[in-house]
């Protein structure tokens, strides 16, 4: 005999419930274990063959069971003629079973055609467990006490509950009713239950199948209530509009539509025109005949997650499907904490609050008759047979859960991980229960084995992870949020992958596109989970507000796109945050961080630029004015020795005019100066046109001089600038020339290095292989080779001359900020926002020695001339002196009140100069440490004789004064600076 195949029957009325049960057939151990198929129009007719033939066929020869869906309307259409045929088979077959299937909105057997009576029915099987093993009994052949088992999950654990797993759900049958009578009296309802209650495991798996069932119907009529009954779920998240088209394309999907119908849906969901909206939330059923309900699950995100612009549009939009002529239902779900929030809505608040409330069901804990049942049906249901043990492990469940409604979670998590267990225990439930810490530790013990399973490079990626699924609120704590996929890279996605498995005990939730904590008990039942966020808050907080404007940036149109970027203060916090927690970004984050400081160092650009043509046009104006004093008094002066010696001296006419010539010669030679300077392209030549003019001794006072120094000055400016480097794509972050000076080499952020020749300013050699941006770069103190520093982690080293890549120095933890040779070339150090440096051999690559001791980000660090300590600068506001031989800690430089950027030994070793973001740079002698000399640099005004001796000993550029007192400098704009 071959293997079984059911050919399950059902009017087009009833296609999603019989879809349902289907699912559930398919999804039983016992069917797939006695190898048994279903055979099911929607899925099995084949195109461009008739379809009456296949019917036939699959009932009269394929088919070794019949059963039919009787819903509300009875058996209509051709149901009614594959029922005849499987009667009559049956009838001429005794063995083949047929198998009326009762829904519990149908009026019964008498919904069954005369002859179809006869045979028992399965009532309700989707919503009776034990309906369901006696139906699958009777496709089966199996006797009545032949054991079933209809899943081999049991448990949910952490996740909530959904329409799929509504023959598991048990223990709230009085809040279903509750709800449906709630939903009877007010078209808006709100179940509101504190976290891990169950609020949306009661929504989905609960009430969505009563809804279906008919628990809404009208039952005093004399015909059936042939409604249908439509669900459409959604969560808020950070875009509602697009949330209520994720649930709409699921909704669709269930009824069987394929991929164009579902995104005409999609595309119809406009908030704007609410009536189309309800056409498409409606999936197009008849508006006569059919009930909606919209469920909006987690409402609170909408106050965690969702902008504020995109809030009251939302809820306008649902009140209007409510209270329209649309034949809508809401049923919300919201966190207790945060139900007081949502006063700003004044409509939706407004219509909650109405009669002492009369639309809140506020879900308690469960009780103990419901507890017993969602333990012990489960159990059965999975063929667990002992009702001893069963009892014994719902009482010590019942002993361990506390008043608090939220307890739920833990029990679930609790009890899943009981079942997974237990093989370990000789099937022994309770000493399972025992070893996996009961509810309270549960939940932590099966995260936290999860956590040390990994591998060390997927502990790392945990956090970053973590803090993207997680949103710190201002009141009510943490919620979880829902990431997109692409928010993460390769790896971490195949961890999620992971995590969302069975192997990684569903700590995570996924769907195609999305990412989410299975629940919010996560969060708080973790221990390791709770010190990391705890940590990590501050950062956190920026993080938030980080993807909230690259968000809204990536959504702006193209042409306003700049008005989204980040300025100022928020713009160096989120660089900041890019170098010290690299691995929380996403890809379209790092964009927004790279196009604002792109956008703001062309402003910078574009007002220097403006500042030099106001210079030039304040120069040309005092150079005019200059000018035409110099005629005025020439042209006087001139007129007056004419004058004079016209009316005195008539015989030296010849000498006057001499003078008057060469007066004339002077004024032109200083106003062709002028003209050659204001041309700022040759300033050498302009310089030798000024000096032409300057007064020859003297006797010759005529007033040149003022005008002469000032083109000459003017001439100068452009002299300092020799080279323009022209050639990165993206920002330019470190430059160093090499020990010769006849080279350069530059650091960007378009993931390159460059080596220049100093004097062409043609670019030598482009050094190109690193993952991500380039913090810095350096020569070796022989010119032959150079160290690049990368936010991918690596430090490389690479030949000048040719640009080869020679070393990767691979070993830190987070991004490289800084890289150096030490004076003999055999060794490098690095600086990393892991809180580390590092000292490498530069000829093998592996790590000497790892400097740890730092709380925060190492900017910078350096080697002393002798190369026997290495200076470290950091965030934690200090600077270290270490043992480069056995990299042990020697002195602590601390004093600073903001993070140290960097720091440099004296060219003799016994001094150490830092610069903070407290806006000093501080001297430290080494010798008298830790009460030793400090000289600050910043608002204080240090001696003349310093200045000169600072800038040469320790290439300090020091103008004096730095700034006056009372007022602040201004920051350096270096990403990696305050």
């Amino acid at each position: 005999m071959g293997a079984p195949r059911l050919f399950l029957s059902h009017a087009g009325i009833d296609t999603e419930a019989a879809r349902a049960l289907l699912a559930r057939i398919e999804a039983s151990p016992t069917a797939r274990e006695a190898g048994l198929s279903v055979w099911f129009d929607k899925r099995d007719l084949v195109p461009g063959s008739g379809w009456q033939a296949q019917i036939e066929q699959a009932l009269s020869k394929d088919a070794t069971a019949f059963a039919v869906y009787v819903g509300s309307k009875g058996v209509v259409n051709w149901v009614e003629s594959e029922v005849r045929l499987a009667l009559s088979r049956t009838t001429a077959d005794a063995s083949f079973p047929f198998i009326p299937i009762l829904a519990k909105e149908s009026v019964g057997s008498s919904a069954l055609p005369p002859f179809a009576r006869q045979y028992h029915a399965a009532r309700d099987p989707l919503n009776d467990p034990d309906e369901f093993e006696k139906f699958l009994r009777a496709i089966l052949g199996y006797g009545a006490g032949a054991p079933v088992v209809t899943t081999n999950t049991p448990f949910v654990g952490l996740r909530p509950m959904d329409e799929d797993w509504a023959d598991r759900f048990f223990g709230r049958d009085e809040a279903i009713k509750e709800l449906a009578d709630k939903l009877k009296a007010h078209r808006l309802v709100a179940i509101v239950a504190d976290s891990g209650a169950g609020k949306s495991s009661l929504a989905q798996a609960g009430f969505i199948p009563a809804f279906r069932g008919g628990a809404l119907a009208e039952t005093s009529g004399r015909e059936p209530d042939d409604r249908i009954w439509h669900v459409v779920v959604m969560r808020p998240g950070s875009d509602p509009l697009q949330g209520l088209k994720n649930g709409v394309n699921d909704a669709a999907e269930r009824l069987g539509f394929g991929g164009d119908v579902r995104a005409s849906l999609r595309k119809r969901v406009d908030p704007t025109d609410v009536e189309e909206t309800a056409f498409a939330l409606r999936c197009d059923l008849p508006r006569a005949k059919t009930e909606t309900l919209l469920i909006i699950d987690q409402f609170e995100e909408l106050l965690t997650q969702t902008p504020p612009d995109k809030r009251h549009g939302f809820v306008d939009l649902v009140m209007e499907l409510v209270d329209g002529s649309f034949g809508f239902r809401c049923l919300l779900t919201i966190r207790a904490d945060h139900y007081n929030l949502c006063s700003p809505f004044e409509k939706l608040f407004g219509r909650l609050q109405r009669d002492n409330q009369a639309a809140l069901l506020r879900l308690k804990r469960i009780s103990n008759a419901g507890l017993a049942a969602a333990v012990g049906r489960p159990l059965r249901m999975a063929g667990h047979t002992d009702e001893a043990e069963a009892q014994a492990l719902i009482g010590a469940v019942e002993k361990d859960m506390s008043d608090r409604a939220g307890d739920l979670a833990l029990v679930q998590m609790a009890l899943r991980s009981v079942w997974d267990r237990r093989s370990d225990h000789g099937g022994d439930l309770l000493e399972a229960y025992t070893t996996v810490n009961g509810i309270a530790g549960a939940l932590a013990c099966e995260a936290e084995a999860v956590r040390k399973k990994l591998a060390p490079e997927d502990q790392e990626r945990l956090l970053p992870i973590f803090v993207r699924l997680v949103r710190l609120g201002e009141t009510g704590g943490a919620t979880r949020r829902i990431a997109r996929r692409d928010e993460f890279d390769e790896a971490m996605q195949k961890l999620v992958t992971f995590l969302s498995g069975e192997g990684g005990r569903r700590l995570l939730v996924t769907s195609d596109d999305t990412i989410e904590i299975a629940h919010e008990a996560l969060i708080t039942q973790w221990p390791w989970l709770q010190d990391e966020l705890q940590a990590a808050a501050p950062d956190m907080r920026i993080l938030d507000r980080l993807m909230e404007k690259a968000a809204r940036w990536t959504a702006a149109e193209t042409d306003r796109q700049d008005k989204h970027l980040a300025v100022g203060a928020e713009r160096e916090e989120f660089a900041e945050l890019a170098i010290k927690r690299k691995t929380w970004l996403s890809f379209l984050e790092c964009a927004f961080i790279e196009s604002s400081s792109v956008a703001y160092q062309a402003e910078l650009d574009r007002q220097r630029a403006e500042q030099e043509r106001k210079d030039r046009d304040a120069h040309r104006l005092k150079s005019l004015v200059n000018a035409l004093s110099i005629v005025v008094i020439l042209l006087f002066t001139a007129l007056g020795i004419a004058g004079w010696y016209y009316f005195h001296a008539s015989k030296k006419t010849l000498e006057a005019q001499g003078n008057l010539q060469q007066a004339r010669r002077n004024l032109s030679s200083a106003l062709t100066a002028l003209s050659v300077v204001e041309s700022q392209t040759r300033p050498v030549e302009g310089i030798k046109f000024a000096l032409a003019a300057w007064p020859r001794d003297a006797s010759d006072d005529l007033p040149m001089r003022g005008a002469t120094i000032d083109a000459i000055s003017a001439a100068m400016v452009r002299l300092h600038e020799q080279k323009r480097l022209n050639g990165h794509k993206s920002l330019v972050v470190f430059a160093a020339f090499s020990p010769d000076g006849a080279r350069v080499v530059t650091a960007s952020w378009d993931k390159s290095a460059r080596i220049w020749d100093a004097k062409t300013g043609a670019v030598l050699k482009e050094l190109r292989g690193h993952g991500d941006t380039v913090n810095s770069a350096a020569f070796s103190p022989d010119g032959t080779r150079v160290v690049t520093a990368s936010t991918d982690e690596t430090a490389r080293i690479w030949d000048a001359q040719t640009g080869a890549f020679l070393k990767e120095l691979k070993g830190h933890g987070a991004a490289v900020l800084s890289a150096a040779f030490s004076l003999d070339g055999a060794r490098v150090v690095t600086a990393s926002s892991d809180r580390t440096a590092r000292i490498w051999s530069a000829n093998t690559g592996a790590t000497l020695k790892e400097l740890k001791g730092h709380d925060g980000i190492v900017y910078s660090a350096a080697f002393s001339p002798d190369g026997a300590r290495v200076v470290t600068a950091s965030s934690d506001r200090t600077a270290r002196i270490w043992d480069a031989q056995t990299g042990a800690f020697l002195k602590e430089l601390k004093g600073h009140d903001g993070t140290v950027h960097a720091a440099a030994f004296s060219p003799d070793g016994a001094r150490v100069v830092t610069a903070s973001s407290d806006r000093t740079a501080r001297i430290w002698d080494l010798s008298t440490l830790p009460a030793g000399n400090v000289f600050e640099v910043g608002c204080a005004r240090l001696p003349d004789t310093s200045l000169e001796g600072l800038g040469k000993e320790y290439g300090l550029k020091i103008d004096q004064p730095i700034c006056e007192p009372g007022k602040h400098a201004p920051s350096p704009e270096f990403p990696m600076r305050e």
